[in-house]
């Protein structure tokens, strides 16, 4: 049984739909411990394949496992914020700038693979934290109504959505 009930319409913008139904309304916790698992597989990434691009213009895989960390992050201070019934309203993030800006060519294999554990990690403690009233807290992000339920689906819907890309474009094995 899921602890975390499952959004539905009305809980975050339709846009986000595409990721939470990547978990076929399965439990997200469990999902989120199953890609906490695959995210460590990633170690054995060398540097060279990690700044494999599959075309000019694409972000290397660096760069998407970058994307994936920040995101996350960006997603659990929302939910943090919003199961602490903090009502401000949150802005959106430009995922290109983020990506361009973040440096992940100058940081070591390693040291992004400790960074998307340490994000997962402190992810699932968080959901932990959270009760069963406050799942249903909502505020405005981005000018749309999202609830604290809404993102534990889209942020493992987010790891599987980018796990596919990187299956299918980048030809990895995930």
């Amino acid at each position: 049984m899921n602890r975390i009930p499952l959004p539905v319409e009305g809980d975050c913008p339709p846009y986000f739909f595409r990721y939470i139904h990547y978990l076929h309304g399965s439990d997200p916790e469990a999902e989120l411990r199953a890609g906490l698992e695959r995210l460590k597989g990633l170690s054995r990434l060398t540097e060279t394949a990690l700044d494999y691009r599959y075309a000019p213009g694409k972000w290397s895989i660096r760069q998407v496992l970058g994307h994936m960390a920040d995101t996350e992050l960006i997603f659990m201070y929302r939910m943090l914020r919003i199961s602490r019934k903090d009502k401000t309203p949150l802005s959106g993030f430009e995922q290109d700038d983020y990506a361009d800006s973040g440096a992940y060519d100058s940081i070591t294999g390693p040291q992004l693979i400790d960074l998307l554990v340490a994000a997962r990690l402190s992810t699932l403690a968080l959901c932990a934290s959270v009760s069963d009233e406050a799942w249903e807290f909502h505020s405005i992000v981005n000018d749309n109504k999202v609830t604290a339920k809404a993102l534990p689906y889209i942020t493992a819907g987010h790891q599987l959505h980018h796990e596919r890309i990187l299956r299918e474009q980048y030809h990895l094995a995930i």
